[in-house]
């Protein structure tokens, strides 16, 4: 019985031992301070540098290019040509189409003439007409007032041929008139539809002129050029994108972040941007209504756009919310946002590390809130603890 008791004790002597006496080399593990001070907590993710008003340059007409001016990188000017392309069948069917409007110019005018000519021989037989008519009625009024006078009789058969005569003339002349008039209105429609087909083809050929202008890709806007790719002697089809203008000073930065967060985003909220391990601050000024997968598109603004080039890759953060007065610490592995976790904790002496429950508030950034449990100044172990979890108390051993 005696014996045992004795193997209980020494059991349980061994498993108290086990518990409180491992040890572990402090040049394994990654100790961590405890500070006071502003919290941040962030949304981060990784975006790109984009132009806000990017000149897309379009082959208009698919060809062989002959021309390239410029390199990624330079500075072209408005004017500029910086595309050549060659394409020998549109040249030759801007020909045919230039032809086709001399033809129909040509038959305008030739049928505008032949009209001109006719209306003057109609309006020749109407005045012919009209003098007639007018010597006729003269006569016909000088019968009619020595009749109604009685001054000088005038035989009864003279006043009626003169009469008769003038309503005759009267009429051919009221018929050269309405044949005038209705000539000039058909020859009208007859040289609106030679005008048609001159309008016609000149709309043809000057949609044609438009892919010719276009062999010659010309810069519209001042800025830098990029993405050009293509060399001398390659093919290009209708749409092919030969390279972009930017202006360097007048590009944000577009951030893809968490969709999960998405709620915690607002217009204005601070951004800070790192660009080749330089910090800038920007503010967001619009948030993507629509989810890309797991992401959603962020543009920031930022203060000082020197040296930032489209395309260009960068890692950023949003400030979502700022606690002024706050203890926090690194993460360590497995810590809970909100929540209670166990932290192995430095002593004082420096020899052993306790371990210590520490309820937790937000994370961000690979930082964690501090609530209670630890205070400013303590050292923590935020390296892995896996060889010794579940230990209250490990030795410190350093070398």
């Amino acid at each position: 019985m005696g014996a045992i008791a004795l193997v209980l004790v020494s059991t349980g002597y061994w498993a108290l031992a086990h518990r409180f006496s491992k040890r572990v080399d402090a040049d394994s593990l990654q100790i961590e301070t405890v500070r006071n001070g502003s919290f941040n907590v962030y949304v981060i993710g990784n975006g790109t540098v984009v132009p806000r008003d990017a000149e897309y340059i379009l082959a208009r007409v698919g060809g062989q290019l002959i021309e390239v001016n410029v390199k990624s990188g330079d500075s072209v000017s408005r004017g500029q040509v910086l595309f050549t392309i060659d394409n020998e069948e549109l040249m030759e069917e801007f020909g045919n189409k230039k032809i086709v409007v001399a033809e129909a110019k040509a038959a305008l005018e030739a049928q505008a003439s032949a009209i001109k000519t006719s209306e003057l021989q109609l309006r020749r037989s109407m005045l012919e007409a009209e003098s007639a008519y007018n010597v006729q009625n003269a006569e016909f009024e000088a019968y009619r007032d020595l009749q109604e006078n009685k001054s000088l009789p005038v035989p009864m058969i003279l006043y009626k041929q003169s009469e008769i005569k003038a309503i005759q003339l009267k009429k051919i002349f009221d018929l050269e008139v309405e044949q005038l008039k209705s000539y000039r209105s058909s020859m009208k429609t007859e040289l609106d539809q030679y005008k048609a087909r001159l309008e016609l083809a000149e709309n043809i050929f000057a949609r044609t002129r438009e892919r010719v202008d276009g062999l010659k890709m010309k810069a519209k806007t001042n800025g830098v050029i990029q993405d050009v790719e293509f060399k001398p002697g390659q093919r290009v089809e209708v749409g092919t994108l030969l390279g972009l203008i930017t202006n360097p000073n007048d590009v944000y930065v577009r951030l893809k972040l968490p969709a999960v967060q998405g709620r915690m985003l607002a217009l204005g909220q601070k951004a800070i941007i790192r660009i080749s391990s330089e910090d800038r601050t920007g503010k967001i000024v619009r948030i993507d209504p629509n989810v890309k997968g797991t992401t959603i598109d962020v543009d920031v603004d930022l203060s000082e756009n020197a040296n930032l080039r489209s395309n260009m890759f960068l890692s950023g953060k949003v400030v979502v919310q700022e606690v002024g007065d706050a203890l926090f610490v690194d993460a360590p592995p497995n810590v809970v946002e909100n929540g209670t976790s166990s932290i192995y904790r430095v002593t004082e002496d420096g020899e052993h590390l306790q371990l210590v429950k520490v309820k937790t508030g937000l994370l961000s950034a690979g930082q964690v809130q501090v609530q209670a449990g630890l205070n400013a100044g303590d050292r923590i172990v935020v390296s892995d603890t896996s060889k010794f979890d579940g230990a209250e108390r490990v030795d410190y051993r350093q070398n």
